[in-house]
C-alpha cells in the first residue's frame, strides 16, 4: 500500500482497494448538508463509506469526523446524530467521545431568527473494545489556578453524604476537556488554504492526530480537502493518504504540504527578564497564538521606553543610563535573551 500520498479519487472506491486493517487513524470532515458548494456535486454516502473505514483500521483505532447539521425550515438535519447512531449499531462502531469543538461564530443577519452557531460537533468512534492509544498530554492547556493548592473538592457521595474539603494542589497543565477552543481561524492560516470554502483549524488536526496516532503509524482522510488532516501527518512525523474527489483541492493539498508545516504554539515560555515560567498567554502573540517576544507582558514594557532610558528593577521609574548603579539590562532584539546578568538598580534605590 502506498502512503504519503495525496489522491483525486471517489473515496469509497479509493477505501476499497486498501487492506483490511492496515490504517492507524481516520480523521476527516464531510461535506455539512450541502452548507457549502463545492466545485463537484455528488452525494455523500456516510453508511458505505463508514463500513469500508471500519475495515481498513486496525482494531483499537480511531475514526474522527469533524460534522455539524444544516438548518432548513427552522429545523436541524439530524445528519450528525444519525450518522452516530448508525455507525454504532449497523457498522460496528463505538462512539468513544463526542468533542464540541468552540468555534465562535459570526453575527451575521441571516441569525436574526436563531442562535449564533458556535460549534461544530468532533465525534470520535472507536473499533474494537479499547484503545491502543490515547495520548491527551500535547493538548494540555495551562491551569488557571496552576501552582496553588486550594481548599475545595466537596465530593458527594453516592449515598448523597459530602466527604468534606480537602486541600488540593493544582497542577500547571490540564486536559482541555470535552469542550476545545480552536479559534475560528478557518482559511486565515493560509492564503492557499483561504481556497477552499470549507475547512478546520489546524491545531484541531495536530491535536487529534497526536493525541489518537503515533509517529511512524498511517492517517487517512477521505474527504481531505486543502489537506489540513494530512499537513498534520506529515508535521508531526505520521504517514498519510488523503483522498479527494476534486483534483483542483487536492493540488491546493500538494502546495500546502510542500510549503507549510503545522507548529504547536508552547504552552509555557520562560521568561528572559524574570525568567519565571508562565503560560503562553502571559507574553505578546500574533493572531495565531504564537510569541513574538521572550519576555512576559508584566516585563516587557520596560521594552517601551527609550534607548536612552531605562526602567529600575526596584522602583520601576525611568532614568537616564547614567543613573543605574549597574549597568543596565541590555536584550538581544532578534531572540528577547538578556545580555547582561546584572540586574539594573538606579541611584536612588541603591541608597540606604
Amino acid at each position: 500500500m502506498e502512503t504519503n500520498v495525496l489522491v483525486t479519487s471517489d473515496n469509497i472506491e479509493y477505501v476499497k482497494s486498501i487492506g483490511a486493517e492496515t490504517i492507524d487513524m481516520v480523521l476527516t470532515s464531510p461535506p455539512y448538508d450541502a452548507l457549502r458548494t463545492y466545485d463537484k456535486s455528488s452525494s455523500v454516502d456516510l453508511h458505505s463509506l463508514g463500513k469500508e473505514l471500519y475495515r481498513v483500521l486496525k482494531d483499537g483505532s480511531f475514526c474522527i469526523m469533524v460534522i455539524n447539521d444544516q438548518t432548513k425550515d427552522y429545523g436541524k438535519s439530524l445528519t450528525t446524530f444519525k450518522t452516530t447512531i448508525d455507525w454504532c449499531d449497523n457498522i460496528g462502531f463505538k462512539l468513544f467521545e463526542c468533542v464540541i469543538y468552540n468555534r465562535q461564530g459570526t453575527e451575521g443577519a441571516w441569525w436574526k431568527g436563531r442562535f449564533r452557531v458556535d460549534h461544530e460537533y468532533v465525534l470520535i468512534f472507536l473499533k474494537g473494545k479499547r484503545p491502543s492509544i490515547f495520548n491527551k498530554e500535547p493538548l494540555k492547556i495551562p491551569s488557571k489556578h496552576g501552582g496553588k493548592t486550594m481548599t475545595g473538592a466537596n465530593i458527594r457521595n453516592s449515598d448523597g453524604t459530602r466527604s468534606g474539603s480537602r486541600q488540593v494542589h493544582i497542577n500547571e497543565l490540564k486536559c482541555p476537556g470535552t469542550v476545545m477552543d480552536f479559534g475560528n481561524t478557518c482559511g486565515g492560516e493560509s492564503q492557499l488554504k483561504s481556497q477552499h470554502p470549507a475547512v478546520f483549524p489546524n491545531r484541531l488536526a495536530l491535536d487529534m492526530v497526536e493525541c489518537f496516532s503515533r509517529p511512524g503509524e498511517i492517517v487517512l482522510d477521505p474527504f481531505n480537502g486543502s489537506g489540513t488532516t494530512t499537513l498534520a501527518a506529515q508535521s508531526s512525523g505520521r504517514k498519510y493518504i488523503g483522498i479527494d474527489i476534486s483534483e483542483e483541492y487536492t493540488k491546493i493539498a500538494e502546495r500546502r504540504h510542500e510549503t507549510e508545516f503545522i507548529f504547536r504554539t508552547p504552552v509555557q515560555l520562560n521568561c528572559s527578564i524574570c525568567e519565571a515560567s508562565k503560560p503562553t498567554a502571559d507574553f505578546e502573540c500574533d493572531s495565531k497564538g504564537f510569541p513574538i517576544t521572550r519576555f512576559c507582558k508584566a516585563c516587557s514594557h520596560s521594552e517601551m521606553i527609550s534607548r536612552d532610558m531605562e526602567q529600575c528593577a526596584s522602583c520601576r521609574e525611568s532614568y537616564p543610563n547614567s543613573f543605574f548603579y549597574h549597568y543596565p539590562l541590555r536584550f538581544d532584539e532578534a531572540t528577547g535573551h538578556r545580555l547582561s546578568p546584572k540586574k539594573k538598580i538606579c541611584l536612588s534605590c541603591k541608597e540606604p
